[in-house]
Order: C-alpha cells, then sequence, then structure tokens
C-alpha cells in the first residue's frame, strides 16, 4: 500500500512538471542593440579670446585755469604843444615830437586838423592852408598843400578828402569879387595819388569845411563874409550840389556824421557867447530832428560819433544866461537815441577823442590854467591821468588812432 501511494506521489509529480512547462510560453530572443554613438553637437563658433575687462582709473577732471588774453594795442595819440606836434604811444609810453617849426600865436605857423589814416600808418594834418603827411613806416614828410587843404579820412583803405581851391579873399575895394571863391571837394587814395575824384564844386563866397560824411556824399561848411565874421554850418548834397533847409529854427552847429553816413548830430550855432540849445539827433538831409538831451541853461559843443556809432561823446556847457558865459564844462557819453547817458566828468572837463575801438575816449581838464588829459575807459570805468599837456584852443589838433604794422613790429 505504501508503495501505491509513493508511486502515485511521483506520477502526479510528474504531470505538474509536465503541465507547468506546456503552459510557459517560449522566450523571445533580445535583438543585439547596434553600438552605441556619441550624439551630434550643432558646431560652435571659435570664441575669441577677450581680454578681462580693465577698469579705467577715473583722473579727476583739471580745472581750467584762466589764460590771460593780451588786450589789443592801445595806439598812439597826437596832440599839440606850444604850437608842435607830439606823439604819445600809448601802451610803451613813448613821447615823440613829429614837427619843431611851429610859432605859438600865429595861426600860419600853428599846426592843426591832425588825423591818422585808419591803419594808423600816416599823420595828415595842416599848418595853416598847408597840408603834409608823414608816414611812419618810410618816416618820409609828404607836402600835400598840391592836392589841397586836408579835411578827414574816410575810413576806407588811405581814401582821404580835401578842399581844392584858392580861398584868398580880394582887395576891400573889390569885396564884391569874393561872391567868385569856390573850391573843389577832391577824394583821393594816398597809397595811388593818381586814384582821385572831384566829388562837386562848391562857390558862392567865402565858405570853411568843417566835415564831410565817410561816403562823400554831404558836406558841412560854414560860410564866413571877407573881413567879417562867419555864420552858422550848413549841409550841402554833393551830388546835387544843393544846400538842405534846416527844419529848425535857429542856426546850427557842431555836425557830426554817423560812421555809417545815415545820420547826424548837432546843435544850436555858437559864435557869440553861450546860448541854451538841446542836442539832436537827424538823418544826413536834417530831416527828422529829434531831442535826445535838452537841459536848461546849458548847451552841448564838440559832439562826435564813436567809431563803432553806438555812442556819442559831448561837452555840455552850463550857462549864465544873463552874461552868455560857461559857468561849467562836464563830459557826457549818449546814446544815439538818448536812452543811455553817462557823466564822465565834470569841473571844467572837454571832451578831445574817441579810441579807434569806442572803449575809450580822452578828455582834458584845466587846473591853474593848464589843460591836463585823461583817458576814461568805458569798461572798467576807470580814469587816468596822460604824462602831457596840450595847447588852449588845440581840440582839433588832437586824434586817437591805431598803432601801424611797424610800430607793431610786423
Amino acid at each position: 500500500m505504501m508503495r501505491s501511494r509513493l508511486l502515485l506521489f511521483v506520477l502526479l509529480t510528474a504531470a505538474c512538471l509536465f503541465v507547468l512547462q506546456a503552459c510557459t510560453p517560449a522566450s523571445t530572443p533580445t535583438p543585439e542593440l547596434p553600438p552605441t554613438e556619441e550624439p551630434t553637437l550643432l558646431p560652435v563658433p571659435p570664441t575669441e579670446e577677450v581680454p578681462p575687462t580693465e577698469v579705467p582709473t577715473l583722473e579727476p577732471t583739471p580745472i581750467p585755469v584762466p589764460t590771460e588774453v593780451p588786450a589789443p594795442p592801445n595806439g598812439q595819440i597826437v596832440f599839440r604843444y606850444e604850437a608842435n606836434l607830439w606823439r604819445y604811444l600809448v601802451d610803451s609810453g613813448v613821447l615823440e615830437q613829429l614837427t619843431f617849426d611851429g610859432v605859438p600865436g600865429d595861426y600860419g605857423n600853428i599846426y592843426d586838423n591832425a588825423e591818422f589814416s585808419p591803419d594808423g600808418a600816416v599823420l595828415a594834418y595842416t599848418k595853416g592852408e598847408n597840408s603834409f603827411m608823414t608816414d611812419f613806416t618810410s618816416g618820409s614828410l609828404m607836402d600835400m598843400t598840391a592836392y589841397g587843404k586836408f579835411i578827414k579820412w574816410n575810413g576806407i583803405g588811405r581814401q582821404f578828402f580835401t578842399a581844392l581851391g584858392d580861398m584868398t579873399c580880394p582887395p576891400v575895394e573889390n569885396l564884391e569879387d569874393q561872391a567868385l571863391l569856390n573850391f573843389d571837394i577832391m577824394r583821393y587814395d594816398q597809397s595811388n595819388l593818381s586814384s582821385v575824384s572831384n566829388l562837386g564844386n562848391i562857390g558862392g563866397g567865402l565858405k570853411f569845411v568843417s566835415t564831410i560824411s565817410n561816403d562823400g556824399q554831404w558836406l558841412v561848411a560854414n560860410s564866413c563874409g571877407c573881413y567879417s565874421e562867419c555864420g552858422s554850418e550848413s549841409v550841402w548834397h554833393l551830388p546835387t550840389l544843393s544846400q538842405i533847409s534846416s527844419p529848425l529854427s535857429f542856426p546850427i552847429g557842431g555836425i557830426d556824421f554817423s560812421p555809417d553816413s545815415s545820420q547826424l548830430v548837432l546843435g544850436q550855432w555858437q559864435m557869440f557867447g553861450y546860448q541854451e540849445s538841446a542836442l539832436y539827433t537827424a538823418s544826413s538831409d536834417l530831416s527828422s530832428p529829434t531831442s535826445i538831451y535838452n537841459r536848461s541853461e546849458t548847451a552841448p559843443i564838440r559832439q562826435e560819433w564813436s567809431p563803432d556809432g553806438t555812442m556819442i561823446a559831448f561837452t555840455l556847457v552850463e550857462i549864465d544866461p544873463l552874461e552868455m558865459s560857461a559857468t561849467e564844462r562836464m563830459v557826457i557819453l549818449i546814446s544815439p537815441n538818448g536812452n543811455e547817458q553817462l557823466l564822465v566828468e565834470s569841473g571844467g572837463a572837454e571832451f578831445l577823442a574817441w579810441s579807434p575801438d569806442s572803449s575809450k575816449i580822452l578828455y582834458t581838464q584845466e587846473v591853474g590854467g593848464v589843460r591836463n588829459v585823461f583817458v576814461y575807459d568805458r569798461v572798467s570805468e576807470t580814469k587816468t591821468l596822460l604824462p602831457f599837456t596840450i595847447d588852449a584852443y588845440s581840440d582839433g589838433a588832437v586824434d586817437w588812432g591805431r598803432l601801424s604794422a611797424s610800430d607793431l613790429g610786423l
């Protein structure tokens, strides 16, 4: 029995193993994988080797030191002392006597009407009825009398104006012949005297030219009678040779033209003592006169435009109306419209001349019978006494010009 059970157990175990094997699926062979390749990467552009950024060292910004710009040369001044002409070099302080034969008190032997050419190289002046020029570059002295009596330079190169004609009065017994006196207004170029223009003839008797506009269109002259006194000034239009009628009710005088020749400044003619007057500007033909300065019991004299045309300088005379005499003189600067006014000096001061750049003026102040000369600087508002004195009644012999190229060492 035991043997039969054992045999049966063996047979059952074998049968179970057979069934289990039959039910198990056959295993699938695993395919061989190809060898693994490294992944392909996109090409990388070559990298430039950048040096490490240096942090700049910041230096402090230097504070600019102001550079002193040298001032332009102050030029040269001509004046008359003891009937002769002298030259003063403003920057160096050098004084130079130019003429030696002047005779005090003798009209025919007193130098007057001195004026520098615009470039400062030539000084023109008169002695009696004769005219001369001194060239500082060559050192030559030229007698210019044959070209007429010098009036002024016109501001263009070395062009200048003269009055050419014989103005000698006839004998008293032939006094009616004075109506025949006449002269031509000429314009020359000093660097080429063959370059000449006759601007017109002024006739009708004895006349003395006061000034002329830079453009040569307008002339100022006062009419005189031979062996008698002179009258007030009059304006002439040279292209038409016509005398302009003044719209003002008083005799006019002290006329000066603006640098551009478009305007003039004037006051009342002062001849037989002083009379009260305003200061006027007007067009060059005397139209549209406008009062720009008016103060009771005063009168303007020696009015003059600045070279740049922005200001007018003049001497204001305070008057004793009963005596018609001067009680005080003072120098005033005023704009052409009258809006800007400045009292420069009083106490017997009189205007003399403008500096070439319009930044300064010359004026004189008489102390103890001596006419001292001062510079007033409009920029610094300072006054400087110059180391020379001038003759009485020598205002026309004073001028302030530029230094010539030779004086500058050029």
